[in-house]
């Protein structure tokens, strides 16, 4: 097979031969010199492949040793090293395809040594490593394989200059050592990339973690189920006054106001993956509570579960939202509902009181020839007239009643649980209060008050309704006075406190 052969093996027979104490030398200086190889030279494996080549020049006095790895994706072998002997230099570079050496590459694919011992006949190496050398200077060669774990990483090549040679089996298994070390050298280097490949990414990993926990806007808390603080950032605790230290001694209830203990240890025992998304009160070390928001969700670290929450200060958000919902549901002048807040107000205590069959007193008042205050002591004089009406009608309602700006110098009293009787009381009471207030500089003022009862079919719109003609009943009957109407607006009460304004 024009001198090839495959896995030769062939029994000694020269033993002490001078020749054969020379090879053996020489192979057994070259092992001692490969001998730990993969430690020396992590990292650098064209350092470590040149070791390999010049020890494997020197065991079997060869011409010219290579290391060639194998690129699978290419379907070729790229030199890494390749000594020549006679001018003691390195080479690197150059590339082999399988498809210009087909015999040499099967024998590489079942991974056998491969022996060459008469070049010149063999056509499969005519054209070998002419990219450096002249094809006709390779009279012999012997190629082992080498591996990385369990696949064939490349080969290597030992080239005998001028004419031909048959290895011993001495040679051949020393050129196999050879390769082997350098398997281990390859081996040693893949497991070090993957070390360190894992390093960095722990390292990575741990850096993310680091910028997201400690440079995080939010507090961040780690808890476990028993409420203490496994790992809190800097930010958590200087949002509740503490160190980081301090804060690590904590348990959940010494900080949160709005639950108790027992709530709060059902919270953590049932908060999963999915976690949970809720607003709470926090009390600071100095005792200022604030708003605060919470994201939370379970995780399992080293078979333990732990809690982990995000906390976000509100209390501005929350401020500010109070201050928006103030300026929509409240009068600016006087303070009371609006009028969109207490229409709001008046169709849920409507709904509440048809359902459950309560009681539900309207009045709506006016302030009688409130345009000639006006006009006369201007409209500065006419506001603190109405602020003077509103504060005097507070003092005489209960917490559960709703009193509210309908417009302009109009305005309305809502009272649950209250009969018509007890209505007209409080709306005399009212009406004798404002007429016996005196109001710098415009002297005394009067109301009007209409008062209606909600009937069983009534709705928003009939209840106003009546309530409006009741007072448009006592403006026409003299002012300073109390009307009142239930169902049919005919079937009314006249009430009159004082004399007529």
């Amino acid at each position: 097979m024009n001198g090839v052969t495959r896995n030769m093996i062939e029994p000694q027979s020269e033993t002490g031969d001078p020749e054969l104490l020379k090879r053996l030398c020489r192979q057994q200086q070259a092992l001692i010199k490969v001998g730990s190889l993969w430690r020396r030279y992590e990292g650098a494996l064209t350092n470590a492949a040149g070791v390999v080549t010049e020890a494997a020049a020197l065991a079997l006095d060869v011409g010219r040793a290579g290391i060639w790895t194998f690129d699978s994706l290419r379907s070729s072998l790229e030199n890494l090293d390749l000594y020549q002997a006679d001018m003691k230099r390195h080479l690197r570079g150059g590339r082999l395809a399988a498809k210009d050496y087909p015999i040499y590459f099967d024998a590489l694919a079942r991974e056998e040594i491969l022996q060459v011992s008469d070049a010149p006949t063999a056509p499969h190496t005519r054209a070998l490593f002419d990219s450096y050398l002249r094809p006709n200077a390779i009279g012999a060669m012997l190629v082992a394989p080498i591996h990385a774990g369990a696949r064939l990483a490349g080969v290597l090549c030992l080239e005998h200059v001028g004419g031909k040679r048959h290895f011993h089996q001495d040679e051949i298994n020393t050129a196999v050592h050879l390769a082997s070390a350098f398997s281990a050298a390859l081996e040693f280097q893949y497991h070090a990339d993957e070390r360190h490949k894992m390093q960095a990414h722990l390292r990575d990993q741990v850096a993310l973690w680091s910028i997201f926990f400690e440079q995080n806007r939010d507090g961040i808390s780690v808890l476990r189920t028993d409420g203490s603080v496994y790992r809190a950032n800097k930010r958590f605790a200087d949002m509740l006054g503490y160190t980081v230290d301090e804060a690590h001694q904590l348990h959940v209830w010494e900080w949160d106001s709005q639950f108790d203990r027992d709530t709060i240890m059902g919270m953590l025992q049932s908060v999963d993956f999915s976690g949970d998304h809720f607003d709470t009160r926090h009390q600071r070390k100095d005792g200022r509570v604030i708003d605060v928001e919470v994201t939370s969700n379970g995780a399992y670290y080293n078979g333990t579960k732990l809690i982990f929450c995000n906390h976000r200060d509100i209390t501005e958000r929350k401020r500010d939202q109070q201050e928006i919902h103030k300026l929509a549901t409240t009068d600016t002048l006087t303070g009371i509902a609006s009028r969109g807040e207490f229409s709001r107000i008046l169709s849920e205590e409507i709904d509440r009181a048809t359902r459950y069959g309560r009681p539900l007193a309207l009045i709506m008042y006016d302030i009688d020839h409130f345009k000639r205050v006006n006009d006369t002591f201007g409209h500065h004089a006419g506001d603190e007239v109405l602020k003077t009406v509103v504060d005097l009608v507070n003092e005489h309602l209960r917490r559960v009643d709703t009193h509210g700006r309908w417009g302009g110098e109009e305005f309305m009293v809502l009272l649950p649980e209250t009969s018509l009787a007890a209505a007209l009381v409080i709306a005399e009471r009212l009406c004798q209060a404002i007429g016996g207030q005196g109001f710098d500089p415009v002297g005394s003022v009067t109301a009007s008050f209409g008062v209606t009862l909600l009937g069983q079919e009534d709705g928003f719109d009939v209840l106003v309704k009546r309530a409006d003609e009741a007072l448009y009943r006592a403006k026409n009957g003299g002012r300073n006075r109390v009307e009142s109407a239930v169902g049919p607006a005919t079937d009314s009460v006249r009430h009159n406190p004082g004399a007529n304004g």
